[in-house]
């Protein structure tokens, strides 16, 4: 009888020393990706505001922080009861009537002079000023109409 020698050792470590590649490459590129991919989040502006709101307009009063851009802004007024929408749909922070390069600073006002649906004396309004480029929210606050 002849002695034939099989050779089985080169199948396993090819196939390991593959997998041990594919392995260290794919926890390459995840670590690539939470490293370089993921920033850290952009900060929305830092602003005191104040409102104050009748049945005929609203007025945001700028005490103190970031100024607001208003193209970089949007208000949103609702009532508190009913969740209406009582600004200009899609209005920004300074509303349809100022050009949108217009800047809220410290220490200035803005007046915005409408309403879809005018709210009554004594009603709870929500404001909220959103920072459309981080989605964050800049402010808050319910008012009541005067």
């Amino acid at each position: 009888m002849r002695n034939i020698k099989k050779n089985e050792e080169a199948v396993t470590p090819v196939l390991a020393v593959i997998l041990l590649v594919a392995i260290t490459v794919i926890v390459a590129v995840i670590i690539a990706v939470f490293m370089f991919g993921v920033g850290a989040p952009a900060d929305a502006p830092q602003a005191k505001l104040r409102f104050t709101a009748n049945v005929d307009y609203w007025t945001v009063y700028h005490e103190g922080g970031d100024p607001l851009i208003n193209e970089q802004s949007r208000v949103i007024i609702k009532n508190a009861i009913s969740g209406i929408e009582l600004t200009p749909t899609g209005g920004q922070l300074l509303s349809v009537y100022l050009p949108l390069d217009q800047t809220l600073v410290p220490g200035s006002s803005f007046k915005g002079l409408g309403w879809n649906t005018a709210p009554a004396v004594n009603d709870i309004i929500i404001v909220q000023v959103m920072d459309i480029p981080t989605g964050q929210m800049v402010a808050n606050v319910k008012v009541v109409v005067m």
